[in-house]
C-alpha cells in the first residue's frame, strides 16, 4: 500500500466501493458521525491511465493520488475522495474496465453517470444537502462537467484541470478524447456556480 493510503488508514478513513451499475467505484472517507450540511467530494485523476504515448495502461490506479493528498489536508469534517472508474477495484469489482474508460472516454456520459450516481449515495450517506466538488486534473474536469448538472454544487474548485479537451488535445498533438464531453462546452450551465480554477505558472500540460 502506498504511504497516502497508509495516512488516510492511520487516520480513521476507511474504503468503501459504490456499484453504479456501469462500473465500482473506491472511495475512501471518514464513516459519518451525524448529518452534514456540506459534503465535500474530492474526485481523483486520470492516474495510471498510458503505459507510454501510444501504449494504456492496463490498471488506471493512480501511483501519485493528488486529490487523495488534497482530501486528506482538508480540515473538515465531511470529506469523502472518489476514485475514477477502475482505480483500486481488482477481480469482480472491476466490471466495465476497458480501457477506454481512462483513455478517450475518460469523460464520457457513462463516466460521469457513474459518478453523479456515487455522488448521490455518498450525499445520502452523509446526510448532506450541499455539495462542494474538487477534482484534480481529469478529475477537475470531471467535477466541472457534474456540477453543470446538478443543483446541489455550492462550489466548483478544479486543480490543473484540462477544461478545453479538445484544444488540450490539438495542443499536444495527442489522441483526441472521442466519446468524452467537454467541459468548456457547459460553460453556460456552470454560470451561477460559486467556482476557483488553480493552475500552475511552470505546468507544461494543462
Amino acid at each position: 500500500r502506498s504511504a497516502v493510503l497508509r495516512e488516510a488508514a492511520d487516520r480513521g478513513w476507511q474504503v468503501s466501493f459504490i456499484d453504479t451499475g456501469e462500473f465500482v467505484l473506491a472511495t475512501y472517507g471518514r464513516p459519518p458521525t451525524t448529518s452534514a450540511r456540506r459534503l465535500a467530494i474530492y474526485i481523483e485523476g486520470d492516474g495510471f491511465a498510458w503505459v507510454n504515448r501510444y501504449r494504456a495502461s492496463s490498471d488506471p490506479t493512480p501511483k501519485d493520488p493528488i486529490s487523495l493528498k488534497l482530501a486528506l489536508a482538508d480540515p473538515g469534517t465531511a470529506v469523502v475522495y472518489v476514485a475514477r472508474p477502475c482505480q483500486y477495484t481488482k477481480a469482480e469489482q472491476r466490471k466495465g474496465c476497458h480501457p477506454l474508460y481512462w483513455t478517450t472516454r475518460r469523460l464520457s456520459e457513462e463516466v460521469i453517470g457513474a459518478l453523479g450516481r456515487a455522488i448521490d449515495q455518498l450525499k445520502q450517506r452523509h446526510g448532506a444537502r450541499r455539495l462542494q466538488l474538487i477534482g484534480y486534473s481529469g478529475g477537475g474536469a470531471a467535477a466541472a462537467l457534474l456540477a453543470a448538472r446538478r443543483s446541489d454544487v455550492e462550489l466548483l474548485v478544479t486543480v490543473a484541470a484540462n477544461l478545453d479537451t479538445r484544444r488540450w488535445t490539438e495542443h499536444h498533438d495527442v489522441t483526441p478524447l472521442t466519446g468524452s464531453l467537454n467541459p468548456v462546452n457547459y460553460a453556460a450551465a456552470l454560470r451561477s456556480v460559486p467556482q476557483v480554477h488553480l493552475v500552475g505558472e511552470d505546468d507544461g500540460q494543462v
